[in-house]
């Protein structure tokens, strides 16, 4: 069980349908021993139906669990009132004088009521590919979006535990979240696409 959001394909690149769904390759892949494999998965939208779920229709693109760990697919449908993740424009500025937020929304441990996370939500780190931040989770929040104080999609929540390693090369560990930036998914969803691979 994981949680996904869905994001104007367009926006990701021009051969993609016009809405895509977003997840975490560890929830949904054909490649990754422990994820759902995309013929078996069912997507819920559990605060606009209650039907029998929707299906993936294909897997536009997949990155390992080792490298961005997210899963990009076609649904067969989605609900008219399905709202859409906007992306930011840019990422948000780390500044220890000037504490950055990061939110998380999603449906961890398969909830039907959604859960928003709002205190201790600070950014403490970020490299090329990921960014670090203390917004608590629980388990089956994978997949989730994180937001920006704008609402904007900064990135995809996939990992975190009490003794994550930190970025940048700092030595040590502390308890920390983690999210893959939403730009970088982007610009290797469209490389693969180009390339004319998936």
């Amino acid at each position: 069980m994981g949680t996904g959001f869905l994001v104007d394909g367009k926006a990701l690149h021009p051969s993609c349908p016009d809405v895509v769904l977003v997840t975490n390759a560890h929830v949904v892949s054909a490649d990754h021993p422990g994820a759902l494999h995309p013929d078996r998965a069912l997507v819920t939208f559990r605060a606009l139906e209650c039907g029998p779920g929707r299906r993936i229709r294909r897997v536009l693109w997949s990155s390992p669990v080792d490298r961005l760990d997210v899963t990009v697919a076609e649904l067969d449908g989605v609900p008219a009132q399905a709202t859409r993740c906007p992306p930011a424009r840019r990422r948000p500025v780390l500044r220890p004088d000037e504490p950055t937020s990061a939110y998380v929304i999603g449906h961890p441990r398969g909830r039907e009521q959604v859960m928003l996370s709002v205190q201790d939500n600070r950014l403490l780190d970020a490299d090329d590919t990921r960014l670090h931040y203390r917004t608590p989770t629980e388990e089956g929040s994978s997949g989730s979006p994180v937001f920006d104080r704008q609402w904007d999609l900064i990135a995809v929540h996939h990992a975190g535990g009490t003794r994550m390693a930190r970025l940048n090369g700092r030595p040590g560990l502390y308890p920390a979240n983690e999210g893959v930036w939403f730009d970088r998914v982007r610009q290797e969803l469209a490389a693969a696409l180009d390339a004319g691979r998936s």
